[in-house]
């Protein structure tokens, strides 16, 4: 799974906890990563992010599912 972040951005800091959580729950099935994209800009548009906080899963390189954050925390 791939959040992508804005590093200075209110809601970075509101779901920081819940990916961290994600991450610890999930470390047998899933590697979580953060992707900061004002510092890996060419990321954000090769995946398309257009809003953050948005997070990605990935399933063999390929993007799986994407949305906004709570949608896709539902999902999970």
């Amino acid at each position: 799974m791939c959040s992508s972040l804005l590093s200075n951005a209110a809601a970075t800091s509101a779901i920081a906890p819940l990916i961290e959580d994600i991450s610890e729950e999930l470390a047998d099935e899933m590697t979580v990563v953060e992707l900061d994209i004002d510092e890996n800009p060419e990321l954000a548009n090769r995946f398309r992010v257009s809003a953050t906080p948005t997070l990605a899963i990935f399933n063999e390189g390929k993007i799986h599912s994407r949305g906004k954050y709570h949608r896709a925390v539902q999902r999970l």
